[in-house]
């Protein structure tokens, strides 16, 4: 076999194998243990939202971790308070190459945990191209971010998709191709802590992870649209930072069975 149809192989199995299923009950404990919150440490401290990729790394967005020294990551709860949350260190942030602070293109990063997750711990399925074309309009956020005095919960958040053309318009720096970059407006309001929250289709039966928050205004309007990454268009490049042992990991990961709605 050619080492790119062994590249396509992989790229194949990613895509069939990481999958996260949702309850009747919309979102399941599981699903929320797989989302993280990072405290970064740098000049200027803040946090995000990351979602794991097991079974040693987190998924978030590049301006999140820019500058970092340091970041913990907090997993398996729902509130900051909760004593049986799960905290681990970075051994290395990775990101995308061609990331821009300025227009937020590749707005990417992979944060590798010292800590390891077994096989059997939920994991994510990404989107094949056609996913993005036929999502629904409504999709779904879960992150961190509070308009007002930040409480410490992580909270779903309904979010509508956007014409890419009129998010470019709003903001003019930022190209929104629709192809590695989406918009959304939320009901409440996306803002500061969502940054790197995964994004979802709940009326899709495959339960695609469709992106990661990237970039919005801050006041966090309900009428101000968010940039989201479409994690799909990365895919080869999530896997090309993994050593190969850590490929294989990510690819036999055992999905577990949740019922579809």
């Amino acid at each position: 076999m050619t080492s790119t149809a062994t590249v396509s192989l992989i790229v194949w199995l990613f895509h069939l194998l990481l999958r996260c299923h949702l309850s009747s009950a919309w979102i399941t404990k599981e699903f929320y243990d797989v989302v993280a919150f990072l405290n970064v440490v740098k000049d200027t401290p803040g946090s995000c939202t990351g979602v794991l990729i097991p079974p040693q790394y987190v998924l978030t967005a590049a301006h999140c971790v820019e500058g970092a020294s340091d970041i913990d990551i907090l997993l398996g709860t729902t509130n900051l308070q909760n004593t049986s949350k799960f905290y681990t260190n970075t051994s290395r942030i990775i990101i995308h190459e061609l990331y821009s602070n300025t227009t937020y293109d590749h707005d990417i990063a992979l944060v590798r945990l010292y800590t390891s997750f077994s096989e059997d711990t939920l994991s994510i399925k990404y989107p094949s191209p056609e996913s993005l074309n036929k999502m629904s309009s409504t999709l779904f956020v879960l992150g961190w971010g509070e308009k007002g005095e930040f409480s410490g919960n992580l909270s779903p958040k309904n979010v509508t998709l956007v014409d890419s053309t009129d998010c470019t318009s709003y903001y003019k720096s930022m190209e929104v191709d629709g192809k590695s970059k989406f918009c959304v407006v939320s009901q409440n309001g996306l803002c500061h802590g969502d940054s790197g929250g995964p994004v979802f289709n709940p009326r899709d039966l495959d339960r695609f992870l469709i992106g990661i928050v990237s970039a919005g205004h801050t006041n966090c309007s309900e009428e101000t649209p968010t940039v989201c990454i479409n994690v799909d268009y990365y895919a080869n490049w999530i896997l090309n930072q993994m050593s190969d042992e850590e490929r294989m990991a990510v690819l036999f990961t055992k999905p577990r069975n949740f019922p579809t709605m």
